[in-house]
């Protein structure tokens, strides 16, 4: 009876000794996936910033300097940002067809990316931070992943992509700061389950799907964001203690596993010799006071394990390159790196045991902060909780800072704790402040400039346009960025300008002058196209400038009236006559239709001025020159020469006999008396009239037989008038007009 008591009593202790064991196995594990996914954490923020960073840095210089940045600007920019990380990558930004532009290392490659996943999946939105699935790269051939973001344009247009191509044996070489055991594993994963990274290394599993659908995935599918199990490995068999944690809000997952069979091996000992030693029943006694003992010495090892493990955990965390701090569930500061020390400007000692919000929340947040800490302390969750968000902390000075903050939550007895990354992004903050500032500087240029300014993208997009759009147009800007120019303009306004934006879209720069209505007010618009061609030579769109020309085009019509229209009589000129001969003849001989000129001379004018005066005598010659403009046609012109001096050019006429008609109707027209001033006159003229049929003669033949029927007319006795033939010479004496 004895001996079975002896046996039972061994094997409760034994039974409970493995359970404590385990217990302290998923503690030491837990704790270690929380360092693994902190740490990852850090580095992803750490690559984030960078590609954040550069890329407002060179959005910065290239708008201060209205032009693309150059190669060796944009490089330099990039090996910057690389050398802040701290680690070997390459840093790259890819233009539209996903050829490099700017590399931080060695002189860029032919290879495109186009076809890769990261790149694709920026083309058409904004993708966030993308994380790529392992690939083995063009360049070096080594397995690797990449972390990109999209690069737009002041229009919103994809402009590139700018990454951060990260080789997987650089996470392996990370990973050998961890101790898992001989026989442990440390994994990195995404939410697929797809292996990027293990230590130790599996080249020919990276790639492969390494989490079970039943068992990780699906507590991460069910919103669980960390969690330990005890797993059977798929990979090696092995029976391992498997913790998981989601890495901030990303699609990384960090897995630490440790070997149930190493952490029990001493438990296992202990269990073979007791059950050997049950049966020595005379060495009882003294065997339970020896296993008791040894029993305790190794327990105190085990606790001895996990506080080294525990202090492995804070010593990475202490050289993380981001403030990394821990906070207990009343808010106390537990953990406070280097990092925080350089950033905030405390030093650890004395900030240990104090209320964070005391330290390095600003005074006007803290009831906020407060609020917030109760319910994450009870809960585990809140708006920061395994995200990255922008925050104002305190430094010790007392000037605030802008940070990039990340939580972690890890659930206690007490209540959840806090594990939180701070990144300084005051640089970043600073760029974007300029940015802002300089777009604004820009914006306050254009809006009050007199001139309708805007950017129409390749699709003919409106992606910017000026506050002018609404003093012509009577349309808010902010509305119609977005809009096809066709719907913002409307049909008619588009139809006018449609072939001009389709030229310039072609890389052709357009200028061009038309007439339009906007809210009822009729302009003259001189329109210039400047296609924006990239560095491939593809043209992303157009910028445009309308000009109001409408005063300098009045101006331009009365300088033209004055050059070519009589100030007396309003008919055209000497000056406007010598243009359209040449034109109308031309005609003639192209449309095969004659033509006829008509020289006019007042009978008797200069008695006119000498007996009634010269204000009569304009008078007459007024009257004379509207009688003439209504015998003829809207297509013909009636000029007059200098003092009683008309010509009338007649065009597409059928025969010699249309020429005569028009010439017995201007002398029935003038029948009539002419009133001027009371005074009632009688006027007549003679004509001179030369008739051309289609063959090519020069306009000073044409007016020289014009004018020789004229002076035959005159030597008729006046009154009457002459027709003549081009070409040849033939007269045709009319008979006196009644």
């Amino acid at each position: 009876m004895l001996v079975v008591t002896l046996c039972v009593v061994v094997a409760l202790l034994l039974l409970r000794a493995r359970e404590r064991a385990i217990d302290e196995l998923r503690r030491d594990t837990r704790n270690l996936t929380t360092a693994l996914a902190l740490y990852t954490g850090a580095i992803v923020t750490s690559i984030d910033l960078a590609l954040v960073g550069t890329r407002d840095s060179l959005a910065l210089l290239e708008l201060a300097q209205q032009a693309p940045a150059r190669a060796d600007q944009g490089n330099q920019l990039l090996r910057t940002s690389v050398a802040r990380i701290g680690l070997p990558v390459l840093m790259r930004v890819l233009d539209t067809d996903g050829n490099q532009v700017h590399v931080s290392e060695g002189p860029p490659t032919a290879v495109s990316s186009r076809d890769r996943d990261y790149f694709q999946a920026h083309v058409t939105r904004d993708a966030g931070l993308l994380i790529s699935q392992p690939f083995v790269s063009r360049i070096n051939g080594k397995a690797a992943i990449v972390f990109s973001r999209r690069i737009e344009g002041a229009d919103g247009r994809f402009k590139g992509v700018i990454l951060i191509g990260t080789p997987m044996d650089l996470f392996e070489k990370l990973f050998e700061r961890f101790d898992v055991g001989s026989r442990g594993a440390l994994i990195l994963a995404d939410d697929t389950g797809t292996l990027l990274a293990r230590r130790p290394p599996a080249a020919d599993l990276v790639g492969q799907k390494v989490l079970r659908d039943v068992g990780v995935l699906s507590l991460l599918r069910g919103g669980a964001t960390a969690g330990v199990r005890i797993n059977d490995a798929p990979v090696d068999g092995v029976r391992r203690m498997l913790g998981f944690e989601r890495v901030g809000a990303t699609r990384l997952v960090a897995g630490v596993g440790q070997s149930l069979d190493e952490w029990l091996a001493n438990w296992r000992r202990d269990a073979a010799v007791a059950g050997t030693l049950t049966f020595l029943l005379a060495a009882v006694a003294a065997w339970l006071l020896l296993r008791t003992t040894r029993y305790a010495e190794n327990a105190a090892e085990r606790t001895a394990q996990l506080e080294r493990s525990e202090e492995r955990i804070r010593n990475i965390l202490t050289h993380a390159p981001d403030a990394f701090i821990g906070i207990d569930p009343q808010g106390l500061i537990t953990e406070w790196n280097q990092q925080a020390q350089a950033t905030f400007g405390w030093e650890r000692a004395s900030v240990i045991g104090r209320r964070l919000a005391d330290v390095i929340v600003p005074a006007p947040m803290r009831a906020r902060y407060d609020a917030g800490l109760r319910e994450f302390a009870r809960t585990g969750t809140g708006p920061v909780v395994n995200r990255r968000v922008e925050r104002m902390a305190l430094h010790r000075d007392g000037h605030e800072i802008p940070v990039e903050v990340s939580i972690g939550a890890l659930s206690t007895p007490e209540g959840f704790v806090a594990n939180a990354f701070l990144h300084d992004i005051s640089e970043r903050t600073q760029a974007q402040t300029k940015l802002v500032a300089i777009n604004k500087r820009l914006r306050d240029i254009t809006d009050n400039l007199p001139l309708l300014i805007s950017y129409i993208d390749q699709d003919q997009t409106l992606r910017f346009c000026n506050e002018t759009w609404r003093a012509w147009l009577g349309v808010d800007p902010a509305l119609i960025i977005g809009q096809p120019i066709a719907d913002v303009l409307g049909p008619a306004l588009y139809e006018q300008r449609r072939t001009h934006l389709q030229r310039a879209l072609g890389g052709e720069r357009v200028s061009f002058d038309l007439e339009s209505i906007g809210l009822g007010v009729n302009r003259h618009l001189h329109t210039l196209y400047i296609p924006d061609v990239r560095a491939d030579g593809a043209v992303a769109g157009i910028y445009t400038l309308v000009t109001d020309v409408t005063r300098s085009k009045k101006l331009e019509l009365q300088l033209d009236r004055l050059a070519n229209i009589d100030s007396l009589t309003g008919l055209p000129n000497r000056r406007r006559f010598e243009e359209r001969l040449p034109e109308a003849l031309a005609r003639g001989q192209r449309d095969h239709r004659p033509m006829a000129l008509m020289f006019l001379d007042v009978d008797h004018f200069k008695q006119i001025n000498d007996s009634h005066g010269h204000a009569t005598g304009d008078a007459v010659l007024q009257q004379f020159a509207l009688r003439l403009e209504n015998c003829v046609r809207v297509t013909d012109t009636v000029a007059r020469l200098a003092g009683d001096e008309f010509v009338i050019i007649l065009e597409g006429l059928s025969a010699i006999d249309d020429a005569e008609i028009a010439a017995r109707k201007i002398s029935a027209a003038l029948k009539p008396s002419f009133v001027v001033g009371g005074l009632s006159l009688s006027v007549t003229a003679s004509i001179g009239v030369a008739f051309v049929d289609t063959e090519a003669v020069s306009p000073i033949e044409v007016l020289a037989k014009a004018d020789e029927a004229l002076y035959q007319a005159k030597g008729a006795g006046r009154n009457t008038f002459v027709m003549s033939r081009l070409p040849g010479a033939e007269i045709i004496l009319a008979p006196p007009a009644g």
